[in-house]
């Protein structure tokens, strides 16, 4: 069974003016951070399924083709497109650790879909995939304070649950 897929308007066409900007919300209770990069918007959970860092207010990366975003608590890297974890591989060669390229992991930041409009920009939360980590902290109040106050200065955190 697949629940058909509403979209709820989010913020209005200027929320959003240049590249790399951010708009952080919630919707349905669930904090959400809107980024325009490279011309297309996207929609990710804006706290980290790590810990419940303040991924939203991270900076903006392309690595290896992917656009990620940089948890600045952890420095983990997830694709804005899919939610994925980027890291760096190594391996051993010759009786020592090297760099084996950047890898992907699997799904863990949740995702949304967003629909660019006239009238401002509208998001259809995902709900048809099984539990992601993420899913731990979308919801925490304190979490989100983190992400609104968007403050880089020493954040009091959120603690696990």
């Amino acid at each position: 069974f697949r629940a058909m897929q509403t979209f709820e308007r989010v913020a209005g066409p200027d929320a959003l003016p240049g590249e790399s900007s951010r708009f952080h919300t919630r919707l349905q209770g669930r904090s959400i951070t809107l980024v325009r990069h490279h011309g297309k918007v996207y929609c990710i959970d804006s706290v980290c399924y790590h810990v419940g860092g303040p991924l939203g207010i991270g900076d903006i990366e392309d690595i290896d083709g992917q656009a990620c975003i940089k948890c600045p608590w952890h420095g983990y890297l997830v694709t804005l497109d899919n939610g994925q974890k980027m890291y760096k591989a190594v391996e051993f060669a010759d009786g020592k650790m090297v760099s084996s390229g950047w890898k992907i992991s699997e799904k863990l930041q949740r995702t949304h879909l967003v629909d660019e409009r006239e009238d401002g920009l509208y998001v259809a939360l995902s709900t048809t995939e099984a539990k992601l980590e993420s899913d731990q902290w979308a919801f925490r109040e304190d979490c989100a304070q983190e992400i609104q106050n968007a403050s880089r200065a020493k954040p009091r955190g959120c603690q696990s649950s």
